[in-house]
């Protein structure tokens, strides 16, 4: 089936599924299940082709032939492919970035909530200078 090739193609690549069923008009939600069995309209067939522009159509209308085109591709097809990846990567490299400041952030709220942690009295707690830099108390 036709979403069955969509998802081992954007698993192979390692495209965040996510942002590229937003970029067709469809949801992950059209690609689990049941619903994985409907078939698509030509509109998200088209919309797949145009942001996938080496694939197939006939691969992945009828999952034969080869996945990409032949490599006889005219020179204006090629930068519109690469456009189409940079797109993918800048904003697979925007979602690790905002991850990234997520973690950030946790980890100082983290930080702040044991820095105020108090412990009983004529204890406290130094980080050893030693190989194994370990907490004691």
């Amino acid at each position: 089936m036709i979403k069955d090739r969509i998802v081992k193609l954007l698993e192979n690549r390692n495209i965040p599924k996510g942002v590229f069923f937003s970029k067709i008009g469809m949801t992950t939600a059209n690609f689990r299940g049941e619903a994985r069995k409907t078939p698509l309209n030509s509109n998200t067939i088209v919309n797949i082709l145009s942001e996938l522009p080496d694939i197939s159509a006939e691969w992945l209308l009828t999952g034969k032939g080869e996945m990409l085109k032949s490599n006889v591709s005219t020179f204006t097809e090629e930068p519109t492919a690469l456009k189409a990846q940079v797109g993918l990567l800048k904003e697979q490299l925007k979602a690790i970035s905002d991850k990234c400041d997520d973690l950030l952030r946790q980890n100082g709220e983290l930080s702040a909530k044991l820095a105020n942690k108090r412990l009983p009295s004529g204890n406290s707690i130094h980080r050893d200078r030693g190989a194994n830099s370990e907490l004691k108390l």
